[in-house]
């Protein structure tokens, strides 16, 4: 199925605006601002802790944001930013966008806001945004151009089933990720509580003694991190053996210890690259910790086996009881370690500081305790990081060929209502 396309300010209800300029005498005070850091860390837009500006009346007529709106980032240093859209939800109260920011209001006779953004979110959609950039240093778009392009327009009803498919993908996935949040918070706060306040169970009948930590309960210990615990530094398979690459081993940068865990790889090596390069394979289980440059002390956990680049450490118990131990002790003492970093140009933490880093070494069955206490927690909290790969991946599937016509919406056997729910 084609459809008729039309300029998209054909199916807006105004014409397309950039956003405020304020200086700094009027920042700080005032309505929320959406800038482009908010744009391009959010696909969608709604209450959050902006930065505020002073808007004149005027600009609380002709400024302002509403549910439905279209951002579109006006300048990026790399290509693809450049005319990212995000889609503006419920908001609280009233709240502008500043200059580098554009804003497309769609006419809701004409088409539906969100089918509209699935569109520019779309190969199709950024191909054709793509089109109008500039290819100068920082790559841009003119709202002039963005006026003009083609822009898929179906009949209402289609344009909201599609909308109704996809946003119940997006709307499980967002919900997974608040739970995800949910559970992290509810481990930590565990943590805390036995390891730190040192209320764990049976606390009651032990006293605190003195340590290089400070108190800490008698019959526990302070001591160097690698005594007890294996510590491993990764390692980049040469680049020019191509037979070492495009494997089924999963292998990271160290840019992926942001994540909550890493549930795949950045790149696949073969088994030969682990066995004859300084790379090595560690255990689902294990906590990695960025050790230089931009990422330095970032702490994330692996839900599956995998091998990294130097730039990451990884630890781990080779018995298998500590592991939660380990990460959390680490997440909560990360500042600590960074204090440890060298390097004048770029502070970096090493594989030998990491190895003598002094952490609490309570006793064997108080972590294996806490272990059976938390670890159905980050079971849970793996599994949902796993499904919503699932359903990014059946999205992104999705999406082109829904919002092409490629794929008849009303073919699909999908109970959006279950599926959000």
């Amino acid at each position: 199925m084609i459809w008729a396309d039309q300029p998209l300010e054909k199916v807006l209800s105004e014409r397309i605006r950039n956003g405020v300029y304020k200086p700094a005498e009027l920042r700080g005070q005032g309505a929320p601002i959406v800038k482009m850091g908010e744009l391009f860390a959010n696909v969608l837009i709604s209450d959050d802790a902006y930065d505020r500006v002073v808007l004149t009346d005027r600009d609380l007529r002709t400024a302002t944001l509403e549910p439905g709106d279209l951002l579109f980032a006006r300048r990026s240093y790399v290509l693809e930013g450049s005319g990212k859209c995000s889609l503006v939800r419920q908001l609280s109260e009233p709240t502008t966008f500043e200059s580098s920011v554009i804003r497309a209001r769609p006419d809701t006779s004409k088409v539906v806001p969100r089918f509209l953004f699935y569109f520019f979110k779309s190969p199709q959609g950024r191909a054709r945004v793509a089109s109008i950039a500039t290819r100068t240093a920082v790559s841009g778009i003119r709202g002039s151009d963005l006026a003009q392009l083609p822009v898929p327009v179906p009949d209402l009803a289609i344009q909201e089933r599609i909308a109704s498919v996809l946003a119940a993908y997006d709307e499980l996935i967002e919900n997974n990720l608040r739970r995800i949040q949910i559970l992290e918070e509810m481990a930590k706060a565990v943590y805390r509580e036995w390891f730190v306040n040192f209320r764990f169970p049976g606390h009651e009948h032990v006293d605190l003694v003195d340590s290089p930590l400070g108190p800490i309960p008698e019959g526990w210990e302070v001591g160097a991190l690698g005594e007890r615990y294996r510590v491993s530094l990764g390692g980049t398979p040469p680049r020019a053996r191509k037979e070492l690459w495009e494997g089924d081993i999963p292998w990271i940068n160290s840019g992926s210890v942001n994540l909550a865990r890493v549930i795949e790889g950045d790149e696949y090596i073969t088994a030969e690259a682990v066995s004859t390069s300084n790379t090595k394979l560690w255990p689902r289980g294990a906590t990695l910790i960025a050790i230089t440059g931009a990422t330095l002390g970032q702490v994330s956990r692996l839900a599956i086996d995998a091998c990294a680049n130097q730039s990451v450490v990884a630890v781990w118990d080779p018995a298998g009881y500590d592991q939660d131990f380990i990460y959390y002790t680490l997440s909560s003492e990360i500042q600590r370690l960074i204090a440890l970093a060298g390097g004048s140009a770029q502070q970096h933490i090493n594989k030998a500081i990491v190895q003598g880093f002094p952490v609490l070494r309570p006793p064997s069955p108080v972590t294996r305790e806490f272990g059976e206490h938390v670890g159905p927690l980050n079971q849970l909290l793996e599994n949902l990081l796993f499904q919503n790969a699932n359903l990014r991946a059946t999205r992104d599937l999705l999406l082109p060929k829904l919002v092409s016509g490629e794929i008849d919406v009303s073919d699909l056997d999908i109970d959006t209502e279950w599926l959000a729910s």
